[in-house]
């Protein structure tokens, strides 16, 4: 079933930026694109438009274990931080804190409030993380925003313990970027956090432009977004608003649910794989890239990290690693560069093989050994 899911050329280990798409989910999209361009407002296209959006929102209620009232549609990772912002009153002076490892997108919703509201940002070490966010709590501390797992390295947050250990918690609102988890672990605790965001584009192998927030109940009746729509509220005879006493207040009137049929596709897929195992083959495929990788002819002795279905290899600063990933690219194998940190990631999932992790040791070794030999050729014409 998988090898007629997932049929490409190249040697994919990037998810942790955007997955692939299974076909039955791509023949899903077009299919309902067809059948809503023949009448878009016809009542059988707008009945199942409806359906779609019960049936994904349960189906992911059951998959997060949360209620699915909890749970709103956003179009990705940063457009839901963005509405939550946007959603509550702020004051100057109000604080935030933030892990030094956030990804951009995650960030620059929160340097906009500072440029707009005065919002004071805190940044602190995610290495120790609980103990740095109690180092600078104080009463103007409003939230804490952290990702599951960060992006550029791998680490996963335990997002349980956090909420218990937080100093002010019953003052502050939590916020977890969940980009690079939902898909890749096994969620638990998930209401705990006040806001969990996350897009289907990454290991939940959705289209892009797909993502959900879940909402805490203490939470839901404190956001009244800027964005309202007539899904998530109305208007009173004397002009006044009455907003959804659910997640759904905060969600756009316009999403394209033919790219939510995939969503709903991919989760029957993985029921039918069973999403244990794809938790266990995406760690196990981990593990064995990062086990060769160690032995490989290049790297260097404690530069290779692995945690989950995600492997980050360091490199000296005189390599540049995008340079190493064009020339894997060239032998068809794709993985994404964090200049800043001067590493490679790859992530695994259910489409790639043993097989495929084999190619990809003898081409990164092959590259390793070229760009080195380059270096060494450089240093002895500066000698000479």
């Amino acid at each position: 079933m998988l090898y007629n899911e997932f049929k490409f050329k190249k040697r994919y280990f990037n998810c942790g930026s955007v997955g692939i798409i299974p076909r039955s989910s791509i023949k899903k999209i077009h299919k309902n694109m067809e059948d809503e361009s023949s009448n878009p407002t016809g009542k059988k296209i707008c009945e199942r438009l409806i359906s779609v959006y019960y049936d994904v929102k349960k189906e992911m209620g059951t998959f997060l274990n949360v209620n699915y009232d909890n749970l709103a549609y956003v179009q990705s990772t940063n457009v839901g931080i963005g509405t939550i912002l946007a959603s509550f009153h702020w004051n100057d002076g109000d604080e935030v804190i933030i892990g030094n490892n956030e990804y951009i997108d995650g960030i620059l919703p929160f340097l906009a409030l500072q440029k707009k509201f005065g919002v004071k940002i805190r940044v602190v070490n995610s290495s120790n993380l609980i103990n740095e966010i109690n180092s600078v709590m104080n009463d103007k501390v409003k939230m804490v925003f952290v990702s599951h797992i960060e992006c550029s390295t791998g680490v996963e947050h335990d997002i349980i313990r956090l909420c218990r250990e937080v100093e002010n918690r019953e003052n502050i609102k939590i916020m977890i970027d969940g980009a690079q988890a939902v898909g890749q672990i096994d969620l638990i605790g998930l209401e705990n956090v006040d806001f969990y965001i996350f897009p289907f584009h990454k290991w939940m192998l959705g289209p892009m432009g797909t993502g959900m927030v879940y909402i805490g109940d203490r939470q839901i009746e404190q956001l009244c977004p800027i964005t309202l729509s007539s899904i998530g509220g109305e208007i009173t005879t004397d002009n006044d608003i009455v907003l959804k006493s659910k997640a759904m207040r905060i969600e756009n009137s316009s999403f394209n649910f033919s790219m939510y049929s995939a969503i709903l596709n991919n989760l029957n897929l993985m029921k039918g794989i069973e999403i244990q195992r794809i938790y266990q083959t995406i760690e196990e495929l981990a593990e064995y890239f990062a086990q060769k990788a160690v032995k490989l002819k290049g790297i260097e002795e404690g530069t290779v990290y692995q945690n989950n279905g995600m492997v980050f290899i360091y490199f000296p600063k005189e390599i540049d690693v995008e340079y190493l990933r064009k020339k894997l690219e060239e032998s068809e194998c794709i993985c994404r560069t964090f200049r800043e940190k001067n590493c490679l990631r790859f992530c695994f999932h259910i489409y790639n093989s043993k097989e495929d992790i084999d190619v990809l040791c003898s081409a990164l070794e092959r590259v390793i050994g070229a760009v080195t030999n380059k270096e060494r050729t450089n240093i002895n014409s500066n000698i000479c």
